[in-house]
């Protein structure tokens, strides 16, 4: 199965200060990914453990994020 619908735009910038800002940017680039790849296998009707995986990648992608954004914060 290959996922042929285009990705979302990855410019978003929701992270503050330099320092970190590289590593936050690339945290939520591969949020953007993953939550391309879980609504496209979705919409395909992959199978379930395809679904189910992709989902706990999107969930640690939000993980991920997160964790940048208070890194910047504190």
């Amino acid at each position: 199965m290959t996922l042929t619908a285009h990705r979302p735009r990855q410019e978003a910038r929701l992270c503050r200060e330099d320092g970190a800002r590289d590593a936050c940017d690339e945290a939520v680039k591969a949020l953007l990914r993953a939550w391309h790849d879980y609504e496209v296998l979705k919409a395909l009707g992959a199978p379930l453990d395809a679904v189910s995986a992709a989902h706990g990648t999107l969930q640690r992608a939000r993980g991920e994020v997160a964790r940048r954004r208070l890194a910047l914060t504190s």
